[in-house]
């Protein structure tokens, strides 16, 4: 997975409570990885199309590599 990735939340990263503004806002969320930290807990920040959170403009959520899957087109 690199920046630019198609997204979407494994189903670990469904389960986890943390993720529900993502759920919440659409099952099959994608989204869009802009930025890979190196030494960071939840390297991952992606920008999701559909995103409930408490910072709803920006859409951006960091995630461990657990939580997230490479999107498939369908």
């Amino acid at each position: 997975m690199k920046v630019g990735s198609l997204v979407s939340l494994s189903s670990y990263g469904a389960k986890r409570q943390f993720n529900r503004m993502i759920t919440s806002a659409n099952e099959d969320n994608v989204g869009v990885v802009v930025e890979i930290s190196e030494y960071a807990s939840y390297p991952y920040e992606v920008m999701w199309s559909c995103y409930l959170g408490p910072n709803y403009m920006s859409r951006r959520d960091r995630h461990s590599r657990r939580e997230l899957k490479v999107a498939r087109v369908k």
